[in-house]
């Protein structure tokens, strides 16, 4: 359809060229408030992150060394006997040869892991004779000094099945672990 508009000085083709002219109106006029839209949330946001108190690095090495005590507070203090300072370094020497054995998988036991592994080694539970020997109360206060993500743990059975290791009762030690459910008997 063609019309002719006197007032305009136009021809109007047809009604979806009229049609087409409104929807590029009310797209300019989204496209502008989206915009606006946008402006406001990015001032909102400078706002915002300009109330945000930015730390600097005296604060990290304030939280790093709080760090330190709280773990130092929760982990257990090995006993050392004081040597007075003029003693040489060698008085220190005995200490070496329970370091110096060969550290066993502990592992292989039944609810003992990676990390587990790394907390009995600090308390000087380096092999399967050294567990086998431990009190199941004093490894659960281990436990519990750790913190509570070890909380959780049963150490219980760990001498038992250090034993069975110690002795090289692989068998034994294989069958019991398939009857256990996370070193429990069912």
């Amino acid at each position: 359809m063609i019309e002719f508009n006197r007032d305009d000085k136009r021809i109007i083709v047809s009604h979806t060229r009229y049609l087409e002219d409104i929807r590029k109106e009310a797209d300019q006029i989204v496209e502008t408030e989206k915009t606006k839209e946008k402006e406001e949330v990015k001032k909102t946001i400078k706002a915002t992150q300009s109330k945000v108190e930015l730390s600097t690095f005296g604060d990290i090495e304030g939280f790093s060394e709080l760090k330190e005590q709280m773990a130092a507070a929760n982990t257990p203090a090995p006993v050392v006997a004081e040597t007075p300072k003029a003693q040489p370094a060698a008085a220190a020497a005995p200490a070496a040869p329970k370091a110096a054995a060969k550290a066993d998988d502990l592992k292989k036991i039944e609810g003992i892991g990676p990390k587990i592994e790394e907390l009995l080694h600090a308390a000087s539970i380096i092999t399967f004779a050294d567990l086998s020997k431990a009190e199941a109360g004093a490894l659960k206060e281990i436990l519990n000094a750790a913190g509570s993500r070890y909380q959780m743990h049963d150490p219980s059975s760990w001498p038992m099945q250090a034993e069975m290791a110690a002795t090289g009762d692989w068998d034994k030690l294989k069958e019991w672990q398939d009857n256990a459910k996370g070193g429990k008997i069912e």
